[in-house]
Order: C-alpha cells, then sequence, then structure tokens
C-alpha cells in the first residue's frame, strides 16, 4: 500500500476544516466552545493554506529540495582507516602527516605547472588535506575531554597548528579555484595558493609528536 501523500494529506485537512466552518454553531456544546472551535478552525485553515500554496508552488517549479552542500563536505572515499574521526593517536598523527603529504603534492603541480586540468588535481588534493586534518583536530578534542594537565596542554598546541593548517588548505583551495577560469589572473592566484600551501608541511611536523 502506498503512503499516503503531502498533498493528499492537505486535501483531507481541507475536507475536515470545510464541514467545521459549515456546521451551525448550536450544535456545538455551548457558545464558549463554539468561539474555541471556529477560532481552531481559523487557525488550521490559515496554516493548511500556506502549506498547500508553498508546495504547490515548489512543485510547479519542480524544485527538488536538498541541503546546501558546505565546503568541508568534500567527495572522497570515507571506508579507510583515516576517513573516520578517531581518538587513537597513531590514527590522528597518521591523518596529519597524510594531510601534509597531500599538501606538498598539491604544491609540487601549482610550482610545475598552470595547466588548468592539473589545477583541478591540485585543487583537489588541498580539499583532501583539508579534509584529514578535520578528522584529526576533531580526534584532538575529543582526547582533550580526558587527557591530564600535561597532556591537555600538548593538546592545545597541536590543535594550533592543525587548524592554522587547516585554514591554510581552506584559503589555498579558494585561491586555485579562482585561479582555474581566468586566464588574465592565474598566474596571480597560483602564487597566492603557493604561498598559503608552504608553511603547510611544517605545520604538521609540529603538530604529530604532540599528539600522544
Amino acid at each position: 500500500m502506498l503512503a499516503p501523500s503531502p498533498l493528499h494529506d492537505i486535501q483531507l485537512k481541507l475536507v475536515w476544516v470545510t464541514l467545521m466552518m459549515t456546521m451551525p454553531r448550536n450544535n456545538l456544546e455551548s457558545p464558549r466552545a463554539s468561539d474555541r472551535s471556529f477560532v481552531l478552525v481559523e487557525n488550521v485553515v490559515r496554516t493548511t493554506l500556506k502549506r498547500a500554496g508553498a508546495l504547490a508552488a515548489l512543485l510547479s517549479a519542480g524544485i527538488t529540495l536538498t541541503a546546501a552542500p558546505s565546503w568541508g563536505q568534500i567527495q572522497i572515499p570515507r571506508n579507510g582507516p583515516l576517513d573516520q574521526i578517531s581518538t587513537k593517536p597513531q590514527v590522528i598523527r597518521a591523518q596529519v602527516e597524510l594531510g601534509a603529504k597531500l599538501a606538498v603534492e598539491a604544491l609540487t603541480i601549482l610550482e610545475t605547472t598552470d595547466d588548468p586540468e592539473q589545477l583541478e588535481k591540485a585543487k583537489d588534493l588541498v580539499n583532501r588535506s583539508y579534509v584529514l586534518l578535520r578528522f584529526a583536530a576533531h580526534g584532538v578534542e575529543l582526547r582533550k575531554t580526558n587527557a591530564n594537565i600535561v597532556e591537555n596542554r600538548l593538546m592545545v598546541m597541536a590543535l594550533d597548528n592543525i587548524n592554522a593548517a587547516r585554514t591554510r588548505n581552506r584559503h589555498a583551495d579558494l585561491a586555485i579555484g579562482n585561479s582555474i577560469p581566468w586566464p588574465e589572473t592565474r598566474a596571480q592566484f597560483v602564487s597566492e595558493a603557493m604561498d598559503l600551501l608552504r608553511p603547510v608541511p611544517e605545520l604538521a611536523q609540529r603538530a604529530a609528536p604532540l599528539i600522544r
């Protein structure tokens, strides 16, 4: 059996409201109950009509409601041991180290070519680096909750470096994206992206040993 559609539900409500509106007031229990009932009916009418109008407008325009993707929602495989949030220090260190390696690979591409197809690859590497560092940052945050005073200070220092690397990745991604469609300003944006990416490996090297 098929589930009732939203339009069917609205139609049923409108039928019920119509019946209530046509019911004589003297059929109700009392004048006070009558007033309350008609106020309730009026509110239902208004709400139902608003919903019906909104749904009809969406259907007539052929609009599909989907969540708007944020920058951090990168399409990468999530079936590997590093593609998740973990509190294991060895996993977090590996995420940080791989994130740094991917940033280096992206930097190498930017230093050797300005071909749009290669720039797309560099952009994807920067995105993947950002996601791994984001996983690592969440893992560090979780470890902080059960850390002692000394460990907590180390976690804070590691997190500062990881977040600094993430910020640079994010801005480098924007710069590379701006370089691809505009040949006239490509060199400028590529240069900006390289300046942003160069400190990322060092930031990661500072963070990794602090994660214990």
